[in-house]
């Protein structure tokens, strides 16, 4: 079966959808890195930036450092540098929407760029560069954010660092990072939440580490509206959204998993965040879904080094090492690189049902220029384990203990995954830019197993009849947007213009044996049950 999709649209229009894997209990980590993160720092007293906004005055320019509400007062140090004029804050960060910094290129006359940068996890800075000689700024008094009243072409005679300011704070700082201020998933830019009118929520990392999830679907859990529905051998995920069954999910917006099933296999350690947008808005992925849409957003490469290991260890034999490195591969930090391996290893509370997961994922990023940005990344995904499928809803089944398995030792069913994503984004000037990727995945599965279909109450005989199959399912999609920024007197509009195109395709082979009039008979005592039935060749009943 093949199915080819072309979308195109004008103002906010967008894409659709796909999903996931494994879990356990009992959990312990060990964590090395090179530096503290971004989330301990705030526990701190770090100030997250989440965002810089520049307005012209009629002296020059005024610009607006954004953070978030409750969190402490940004204290600068102001000082010339030839025609620079360097902006130094400690105890900040940029927030993760801003983390490879800001540079806004001719904002002003007399004023050639404005750089926010990250110097370290405790501090920032601010270049603005005038076109002659460096310009002059004054901080203006502001309850929250910093403000500053830029004017170029004169140079300070003193810049001396403003005196810190006791702040009472009326509400308290985020210590966990529970908080993400934007998503892409709803209008496909880069939005603050609080502007979208339909319904977000999202699952950010921090919530996924510190759950200790090891089945990416289980992250769901958090979220309003969505329940886990049941899945054939229990192998991967399929959510309910809002009492709709067959919802969409997507990868980094772009559709993954076989289009039969809706269904789609993820490492929670590759994943940066879920977004789930709820309603009939996602209509914006050219498929008209009532319930919603679930986003996957994988890890990128970071600017600055990081090491993590962890080792989880949980109950019926749980094992999961996992490694997380990422840093910059030239000294000018224009190549980024993150690599992430897991390995999953364990059984399960019913008989005989174990499972085993690898997940190799690299990410190579190349940034051209300030303006101009290339990200390859690639995910092999090795899924192997008992085909369960599990036990029917009937009144003699609830005596049986919970751990019963009514199918053989030897049912399997195993899937490998390649995806492929390449993304390239550009920046003709501040207010228009272009963001251009494409996708593709390649997925095989094979089956062989004993299924349940028919059950005498009386004797506790529950027919079974053996299948084999072999499937493979292919996903490829292009997708072009070029995003401009205006502003029409005070109000500030983001145009959005693009097209996907996409193609699906599944080939099955299936074949099946039942046990009418055979020698062997395929049933199993439910009460009494015996394994090792010889398993029969379906092209010869």
């Amino acid at each position: 079966m093949q199915r080819l999709v072309v979308i195109i649209w004008l103002g906010a229009i967008a894409i659709y959808c796909m999903e996931i894997q494994p879990a356990i209990a009992q959990i312990k980590k060990i964590e090395l890195s090179s530096q503290n993160r971004t989330d301990n720092l705030i526990a701190q007293g770090i100030t997250r930036v989440t965002g810089i906004e520049l307005n012209q005055t009629d002296s020059g320019l005024e610009i607006i450092l954004k953070t978030a509400a409750g969190e402490e007062r940004l204290v600068p140090l102001i000082l010339p540098e030839g025609n620079d004029l360097v902006i130094d804050i400690l105890d900040a960060t940029l927030a993760f929407s801003i983390r490879n910094g800001v540079t806004k290129t001719n904002p002003a006359k007399g004023i050639r760029e404005v750089k926010l940068t990250k110097i370290d996890d405790s501090s920032i800075r601010l270049t603005i560069t005038g076109e002659n000689q460096a310009p002059s700024a004054e901080v203006i008094t502001s309850s929250q954010n910093l403000v500053l009243n830029v004017t170029p072409e004169r140079v300070a005679t003193e810049q001396t660092p403003d005196e810190e300011i006791e702040v009472i704070a009326t509400g308290q700082a985020e210590e966990d990072g529970y908080d993400v201020d934007d998503a892409t998933t709803a209008t496909r830019t880069d939005t603050p939440l609080r502007d979208i009118p339909q319904s977000i929520q999202i699952v950010p990392q921090q919530v996924i580490e510190d759950q200790g999830v090891t089945r990416i679907g289980d992250a769901l859990r958090n979220v309003s509206g969505v329940t886990p529905q049941r899945d054939r051998s229990n192998a991967s995920d399929r959510f309910n959204i809002r009492g709709f069954d067959n919802s969409r999910t997507l990868r980094n917006g772009f559709r993954s998993g076989s289009i039969s099933s809706n269904t789609i296999n993820i490492s929670p350690n590759v994943v940066e965040q879920i977004e789930v947008l709820k309603g009939p808005a996602s209509v914006l992925y050219g498929q008209v879904e009532p319930g919603g849409v679930i986003n996957y957003v994988t890890k990128k490469p970071l600017d600055e080094p990081f090491y993590n290991l962890e080792f989880t260890t949980g109950s019926f034999g749980f094992v999961e090492p996992a490694i997380d490195f990422t840093g910059p591969l030239t000294e000018d930090k224009k190549l980024t690189y993150r690599f992430n391996v897991s390995y999953q290893n364990g059984g399960n509370f019913r008989d005989f049902v174990d499972s085993e997961i690898i997940s190799i994922a690299p990410v190579v990023s190349y940034d051209f220029s300030d303006a101009t940005s290339l990200t390859f990344e690639y995910e092999y995904l090795e899924s192997n384990q008992t085909f369960d499928d599990g036990l029917p809803i009937d009144p003699i089944v609830f005596e049986l203990p919970r751990e019963s398995f009514l199918g053989e030792p030897e049912d399997f069913e195993d899937i490998t995954t390649h995806s492929f994503y390449l993304n390239l984004n550009h920046r003709f000037s501040n207010n228009i830019r272009l963001r251009s990727g494409f996708a593709a995945e390649i997925s095989d599965t094979s089956e062989s197993a004993f299924r349940l279909f028919d059950l005498d109450t009386e004797s506790g005989e529950f027919g079974r009849f053996f299948s084999e199959s072999e499937s493979s399912s292919d996903n490829y999609a292009w997708q072009t947007d070029l995003i401009s920024e205006f502003k029409t007197g005070s109000i500030e509009h983001q145009l959005l213009a693009g097209f996907e195109l996409a193609r699906s395709s599944i080939d099955d082979e299936f074949s099946s044996f039942f046990d009418f009039d055979a020698d062997v008979p395929l049933a199993i005592n439910i009460f009494n049950p015996e394994y090792d039935t010889p398993r029969p060749d379906p092209n010869n009943g």
